[in-house]
């Protein structure tokens, strides 16, 4: 316990390992949320992926309610759409696509695939091609959460019949392959500011260019203008409504599968005073942060 400071912590440690005595007398605990998705970002102009179809049936088998509870011990919101939901321009109109795995395999039946051979692999004719129902995860080594979420998903698409596996890397060569669009799928996250919403940045079609954040390659020329539009209104409420406008297209193209807004835990030790939690990233200003004489550890 001889420490000041441990921000980030994860849900594992925070919930099974603060728990003692000892640790509630010298130390305090804050979970709260700020604005944050996770997703896993679908390849559009990877030939399985570019029909919103498929990219629907996967979102159906993505079992949400079950990241949730396993890896956030019940403790992060599912995400539908890239704005946060506790911003005025959240949709609260429709639900996210729910774990469906029967109407995942009806939608990707309708789309064409089928096991041909008799192999266990769904496959569909492709541009004269047959391809397998076969791709890769890609997520950033050290982070247990994203590579477990690839593990879930794996198991979930083995009992529809798609092969995938998940291949961890190293940060920044994971970076460079999602920067150049050298991925199937890849699972990642999005941090963002308190202020209105912005989606130009992700999912405007100029920013599928060279090594944009549009790294899904996400394009639709009414998203285009939404975006466009949206940086140049001054009135509140039309910005407002063309939000709820772009959370339905991506809603229905679906080219991240939205998984959770997770919150974020914050221990420190009870000397410090002056502690408060804001909705930004971090969470805290260090600046405000102070310790009474008496009990001040460091005076250099």
């Amino acid at each position: 316990l001889d420490f000041d400071k441990c921000y980030e912590s994860p849900p594992e440690l925070f919930y099974n390992q603060t728990n003692s005595a000892k640790f509630n007398t010298n130390i305090n605990k804050e979970s709260f949320y700020y604005p944050n998705y996770s997703y896993i970002g679908w390849n559009n102009e990877h030939p399985i992926f570019k029909d919103k179809m498929v990219r629907r049936a996967m979102t159906h088998l993505c079992n949400r309610e079950k990241i949730t509870e396993i890896l956030y011990y019940g403790e992060a919101k599912i995400a539908k759409g890239s704005v946060y939901f506790k911003r005025p321009e959240y949709h609260a109109g429709f639900e996210a696509w729910e774990y469906n795995p029967e109407k995942a395999k009806e939608i990707l039946a309708e789309a064409g695939w089928a096991d041909t051979d008799n192999d266990g692999i769904l496959d569909k004719m492709i541009d004269g091609i047959k391809v397998p129902f076969e791709f890769e995860f890609k997520t950033n080594q050290g982070n247990k959460i994203r590579k477990q979420i690839g593990l879930i998903m794996v198991e979930e698409l083995r009992k529809v019949g798609i092969k995938a596996d998940v291949h961890t890397m190293e940060w920044s060569v994971y970076l460079d392959n999602v920067r150049d669009h050298k991925f199937d799928a890849m699972i990642l996250g999005w941090v963002f500011s308190v202020d209105s919403p912005d989606p130009y940045q992700t999912f405007h079609s100029s920013q599928a260019v060279g090594r944009g954040s549009n790294s899904v390659s996400f394009k639709n020329a009414r998203v285009d203008e939404i975006c466009e539009e949206n940086r140049k209104e001054f009135d509140a409420e039309k910005r407002k409504n063309l939000m709820l406008e772009f959370q339905e297209i991506l809603h229905d193209e679906q080219p991240y599968t939205f998984l959770v807004c997770s919150k974020s835990h914050l221990v420190y030790h009870k000397r410090f005073k002056g502690v408060e939690i804001y909705p930004f990233r971090p969470g805290y200003d260090l600046q405000e942060w102070w310790v009474p004489t008496q009990i001040q550890k460091y005076t250099k």
